[in-house]
């Protein structure tokens, strides 16, 4: 066999947390059909042939990512415990689930859908000018060569934004079993969900909250401590006080999931299958909406967003901060977390595409990190918390 022929865009490794024997065999759900799939090999499973392309460099890289995060989560799994923001292994953590949330099959389909949508917007008139019939023009789809390499490389800009999160540690306390998906990292933001038309997804935003479960019992939460109170405040660790609060978090998976689902026990697929129907009318394959926003005159600008999915359930564990639950009107447009290094990284998006430097907005960040920490201290921001 080829070297490095079989990629995986979940990794291996992650997935064998969730097997009932030991690493090879996992139950499936197929997410449309609501179908049980039992006792199928993990080692098939969200990989494709040199899915991303044969020149195995990005593929290594992903490699000794996956080595380091492999052993935190570990770690994890093995104490009940999670490390605090700011330590190493929250740093390595956070690398993995930026870069897990980017190299999917669903998050390149994604970025491919609405790099078409906004060709065919853009220059729609000018192709049906040149003939193209209606019909047609509605089944033109634009693509990209390297897709999944493009989704990696342009996702790896987004992890220091992923920094200042807050870490918890949700444990299912008895309560049920976690499932995971071939979509593993969802992000929500239940703060603006409903207040916003447009995205709401961004790591950048205030509200964020990412969800990546990393075992049937243990699932990592990284939050807005600007807006939520998730447990005990002096707790890393988050037992989870009841089986709607686990049905909120497995529904939330179940909703942003490509394809599939995984979990372990099968004897409780039944009970999966039932909750999952609840929500079913809720789920949408193709949530990548383009439009045309007026800017005054004859200019407007294309704006593409992943349309949120209006799933609220309730949950004991997870509360907006008192002193925000009065914040329910809607808004024309969501805050940034921190205005400092949004402002680094729209600096560094213009220079890239004037190509007066190479891409990597970690490098762009080293390379100014005075100025960064300068800034910093004009807002009096711990640069621990940038």
């Amino acid at each position: 066999m080829a070297e490095n022929k079989k990629q995986h865009f979940v990794p291996r490794f992650y997935l064998e947390n969730f097997s009932f024997d030991g690493g090879k065999r996992t139950n499936l759900i197929r997410a449309d059909e609501l179908k049980p799939v039992p006792g199928i090999g993990v080692a098939g499973q969200c990989q494709d042939d040199y899915f991303y392309g044969k020149d195995l460099a990005l593929e290594k890289a992903l490699s000794g990512i996956e080595a380091s995060a492999a052993q935190v989560i570990k770690d994890i799994i093995a104490t009940g415990s999670i490390a605090g923001h700011g330590n190493p292994e929250d740093a390595i953590l956070k690398i993995h689930v930026c870069i897990q949330w980017t190299r999917t099959l669903a998050f390149s389909e994604g970025l491919d859908f609405s790099f078409s949508q906004m060709l065919k917007l853009a220059y729609r008139e000018r192709i049906l000018r040149a003939g193209i019939s209606e019909a047609d023009f509605e089944a033109l789809e634009f693509g990209r060569q390297e897709g999944p390499r493009e989704a990696v490389a342009n996702g790896a800009d987004y992890i220091p934004f992923f920094e200042d999160l807050q870490p918890k540690l949700i444990h299912a306390n008895g309560h049920g079993e976690f499932v995971t998906s071939d979509d593993p990292v969802v992000l929500l933001n239940p703060f603006y969900l409903g207040r916003f038309a447009g995205g709401i997804h961004g790591p950048a935003l205030e509200g964020t909250v990412v969800l990546f479960p990393i075992s049937p019992e243990y699932q990592v939460i990284l939050y807005d401590r600007k807006c939520y109170r998730v447990g005990a405040p002096d707790k890393r660790t988050v037992p989870l006080g009841s089986v709607t609060d686990l049905v909120a978090l497995n529904n939330s998976h179940y909703l942003n999931a490509f394809e599939n689902l995984y979990h372990r026990d099968q004897s409780r697929a039944a009970c999966h299958l039932s909750e999952f129907a609840r929500v079913r009318g809720l789920r949408k394959r193709d949530r990548q909406i383009t439009r045309e926003v007026p800017m005054g005159g004859r200019k407007s600008l294309l704006h593409t967003f992943t349309e949120p999915i209006n799933y609220r359930p309730l949950t004991s564990f997870m509360k907006v901060l008192t002193s925000r639950r009065g914040e329910t009107g809607a808004v024309s447009q969501i805050p940034e977390r921190n205005p400092v290094l949004s402002r680094h990284f729209q600096a560094y998006t213009e220079a890239v595409n004037a190509r007066t430097i190479s891409k990597g907005f970690v490098g762009y960040l080293a390379r100014i990190a005075e100025q960064v920490l300068s800034d910093l201290e004009k807002k009096k921001w711990s640069p621990g918390r940038f």
